[in-house]
C-alpha cells in the first residue's frame, strides 16, 4: 500500500521534473521493498535512484541511497559491491558533515564579525553623542559669556553716561 502511494508520488514527480524529489521517492520505495525482504525490487529502484541523484548533483540523496545500496548488497551476500557502497556512503557522510561544520564555523565568524562591527558602532554613537553635547555645552556657555558681556557693556555705557551727565551739570552750576 504504502509502495503504491509513493509511486503515485512518483508519477506527479515526473510530471513536475523535480530530480531530487524523483530520487527521494524512489528511496523510499526501495526502503518498502528492502524492509519487505524483495531484495530485486529493492536494488533496481535504488540503482535508479541512485543514478537521479548522481545526474541531479544531490549528495543526501547520494549518501542515503548508497548507504541503502550496501544494504541491499549484503543481504544478497555480493560483499565487494556492499563495501564499495559502503565506502561511498562513509565518503558522502564525512563530506556532509564537514560541510555543516564549515557554515556553522562561518555563522559563528560572520556572528562575531557583527558583533564587532555593532559594538564599533556603538563606541562611534557615543563618542558622537559626547562631541555633540560638548558643543552644545560650548556654544551655551559662549551665548551666556556674550549676554553677559553685552550687559557688563551696556552698564559701562550707561554709568559713563550719567558720569558725563553729572560732570556737565556741575560744570554748569560753577
Amino acid at each position: 500500500e504504502g509502495i503504491a502511494y509513493h509511486q503515485q508520488a512518483l508519477a506527479i514527480m515526473r510530471e513536475l521534473g523535480s530530480t531530487q524529489q524523483m530520487s527521494l521517492i524512489q528511496y523510499n520505495i526501495a526502503t518498502c521493498y528492502f524492509e519487505n525482504n524483495q531484495l530485486d525490487s529493492a536494488l533496481n529502484v535504488s540503482l535508479h535512484s541512485y543514478e537521479i541523484a548522481k545526474k541531479g548533483n544531490l549528495p543526501n540523496e547520494l549518501k542515503d541511497v548508497s548507504g541503502l545500496l550496501s544494504d541491499i548488497y549484503a543481504e544478497k551476500k555480493a560483499y565487494q559491491d556492499a563495501f564499495k557502497f559502503q565506502l561511498l556512503h562513509k565518503q558522502l557522510n564525512d563530506s556532509l558533515n564537514n560541510v555543516e561544520e564549515v557554515e556553522k564555523l562561518e555563522n559563528v565568524r560572520t556572528r562575531f564579525e557583527t558583533e564587532k562591527t555593532e559594538k564599533k558602532l556603538l563606541v562611534q554613537n557615543a563618542k558622537l553623542e559626547q562631541q555633540t553635547t560638548e558643543r552644545n555645552a560650548l556654544l551655551l556657555g559662549l551665548g551666556f559669556l556674550g549676554i553677559i558681556s553685552l550687559l557688563i557693556f551696556r552698564s559701562q555705557r550707561i554709568k559713563a553716561k550719567t558720569n558725563r551727565q553729572l560732570k556737565d551739570a556741575e560744570e554748569l552750576k560753577n
